[in-house]
């Protein structure tokens, strides 16, 4: 028995389904189903002459004598059957027995074997003819009905013919409003399906509920390679499932992932995978948001993966801060050639960056680089020149700017704060200076009218260094103002501030329990430590300035005074009486140096000496001032000699 073309229906009791090519036959001209094969298999329709005669099927017949056909020409017409050879009369009958109007563009483009109905409007019933003429085509080797609304029914159709066809190497149901019963169904024949290579499902909105089914292709479709998932749904639930896939799959050599919302976890997870990965060659995942965290990723998996030839990471939000982390994973990396950078945040400087890293590398085998939508300048183009002189590297970039501003690099500043929420880092302040939340407003409140207004936050702010701006004022201001007053009392204050510790609390226990900090806080209360210690460092300085300038006195001139007694007097006591026949000599008249931090309360203006030695107007004399435990070398300025220098000990005064 000639094997029987099959296709199931849409529904479950197979009512949309053809059990074999005499089913497409209308008009009554209907044969026989399970005897309608010739010897070598093909499928045959019996051509009958439009009469009223009742034929019979048994071996004698009943005939009218006065027809004008003869026996002859009627058993003729039933035993050389009309045979469908063709995918084109195949799909003609199947539109004659659906009633459905042929699709010219199907029939015009089938002898080339690539089939595009894009923007056809075609719906589950035009779809289901056309399945059914490529059950057994032997020429179509593409079929692009993408953007038609044929729902899961037209793709159960497709699936249902790709599981016989083994022609058909590129299938594109971009745009088919595709559901998980159709992508299930399609999972399934392509287990079977032995020649299908690219698969496109782009535009289908396919998000986390569908992820498995997809995961289910990659890992179970062994001759598929190369899949096209761009501009959907997954997000970052998807992309752990995608990148799980990815680092075990031995089998796709393109993979696009565009325009997915993969951000952060998820492109740190499908950066790990290429570590593992042996087989992808093409990764597409620009339009996503891998920023810093995936470009990290991918520093340290692109020196392990070894057959990576085109990577793409257009519009990936990466700065230069992001581009040093790529770059490093880029230059140890030996099998990507074609790298694009196109349309991110990396200022002409960070494309200079590009070039020069590419250029010093010694292991790169990169020989493309693109850079459009990025500014670049007259030594960026010389830069490009020289690079492919020095090694062949064509790069691809947007127009020269002509201008005379030269364009400054701002170098990436980690105690910046402006990436911080204002009010965040007013409480975080608060809760590093050890200040209680009613300190802190009474400390902002220095008009003591219980509550706050801008003037008293900018004052505040000033006061404790804090570098916010009119704009982070003005945040602080709307996020306080719970009850939209245009001020803020304790009350409000104390409500957002419980409101931060309970976000704060969160933040910490949910990278608790992914086994790390959260960096952001940490990164924050470093730079407010550091801004903390700036302050007290600074006020103790300005304190110490304020009591030298108000403890720094000039001493009173001191009119010092030897007395000798004969040549052999040696010692005195100044303020002792003195007898008439003593002579007494005028040694010098001095100034003293001004007193450093001498307490105003322990200075006296009574002078008291005590014994020292007679010595000649030029001897250098030693002073020391004792006065609560206060000693102080003092330098004598003499008026009627030189400059005395420094003075060994010889002298003491008290004053």
């Amino acid at each position: 028995m000639p094997e029987e073309i099959f296709i199931r229906g849409g529904v479950q009791n197979g009512s949309h389904g053809i059990q074999n090519h005499s089913d497409i036959i209308g008009n009554g001209e209907r044969t026989r189903t399970k005897d309608s094969f010739r010897g070598d298999g093909e499928p045959y329709l019996a051509s009958f002459p439009r009469t009223k005669t009742q034929v019979s099927t048994e071996k004698t017949f009943d005939y009218d004598m006065d027809e004008e056909i003869r026996l002859e020409d009627l058993r003729q017409s039933l035993c050389q059957p009309k045979t469908l050879r063709t995918t084109a009369q195949i799909y003609e009958a199947a539109c004659s027995s659906l009633n459905i109007i042929p699709i010219h563009g199907f029939l015009k483009r089938l002898p080339t074997g690539t089939v595009s109905l894009q923007h056809q409007k075609l719906g589950p019933e035009e779809i289901k003819p056309l399945a059914i003429s490529l059950v057994r085509d032997r020429q179509v080797g593409t079929l692009d009905v993408s953007f038609n609304s044929m729902g899961s029914e037209g793709i159960i159709y497709i699936a249902e013919a790709m599981r016989v066809n083994n022609t058909i190497l590129e299938l594109n149901l971009s745009a088919t409003n595709l559901e998980r019963s159709g992508l299930f169904a399609l999972a399934e024949a392509l287990k079977i399906n032995k020649s299908l290579r690219t698969l496109k499902l782009e535009s289908n909105s396919l998000n986390s509920k569908q992820t498995d089914v997809i995961v289910d292709i990659i890992d179970n479709t062994p001759q598929l390679r190369q899949l096209y998932l761009g501009h959907n749904n997954f997000g970052n639930d998807s992309g752990k499932q995608l990148a799980r896939a990815i680092s075990t799959n031995k089998n796709l050599q393109l993979l696009d992932l565009k325009w997915n919302h993969l951000r952060r976890e998820s492109a740190v997870a499908i950066s790990k995978a290429l570590e593992e990965n042996t087989c992808l060659k093409q990764l597409d995942i620009s339009w996503n948001g891998w920023g810093k965290e995936g470009c990290l990723a991918l520093a340290k998996s692109l020196p392990h993966n070894t057959t990576l030839i085109d990577l793409n990471l257009c519009s990936n939000r990466i700065d230069m801060f992001s581009l040093g982390f790529l770059l490093h994973g880029l230059v140890n990396n030996s099998s990507v050639k074609t790298i694009d950078l196109s349309s991110n945040p990396m200022t002409t400087e960070g494309a200079k960056a590009v070039l020069e890293a590419v250029r010093r590398a010694d292991n790169t085998s990169i020989i493309e680089i693109h850079l459009q939508d990025i500014p670049v300048d007259k030594e960026f183009v010389e830069k490009v020149d020289a690079l492919y002189r020095k090694k062949f590297v064509r790069v691809i970039h947007g127009v020269e700017l002509n201008s005379t501003i030269k364009l400054e690099v701002r170098e990436h500043d980690p105690n910046d704060l402006n990436r911080f929420d204002p009010v965040l880092i007013l409480f975080e302040y608060m809760r590093l200076d050890n200040l209680r939340v009613i300190d802190f407003f009474q400390f902002l409140d220095t008009s003591n009218r219980d509550r706050l207004t801008k003037s008293d936050f900018r004052e505040g702010c000033v006061s404790l260094s804090l570098p916010l701006t009119e704009h982070h004022l003005d945040c602080v201001i709307e996020r306080l103002d719970v009850k939209k007053d245009g001020v803020v009392d304790l009350e409000e204050f104390m409500t957002v501030q419980r409101e931060i510790s309970r976000q704060v609390t969160q933040r910490t226990t949910r990278a608790r329990s992914k086994g790390k900090e959260d960096e952001g806080l940490i990164s924050l209360r470093k730079n407010l430590r550091d801004i903390v210690e700036k302050r007290n460092q600074s006020h103790k300085e300005k304190a110490r300035r304020m009591s030298t300038s108000k403890w720094k006195t000039s001493l009173p001139k001191l009119k010092i005074l030897a007395t000798i007694s004969g040549n052999d007097a040696n010692e005195a006591n100044m303020g002792d009486t003195f007898d008439a026949t003593k002579r007494r000599k005028s040694l010098a008249t001095v100034d003293t140096l001004p007193l450093l931090d001498a307490p105003k309360k322990n200075r006296s203006n009574k002078r008291r000496a005590s014994s020292f030695a007679a010595l000649p107007p030029d001897t250098n004399i030693n002073i020391t001032l004792n006065n609560n435990n206060i000693s102080q070398r003092l330098r004598l300025l003499a008026r009627k000699e030189n400059i005395l220098d420094e003075i060994p000990a010889g002298m003491e005064i008290i004053t």
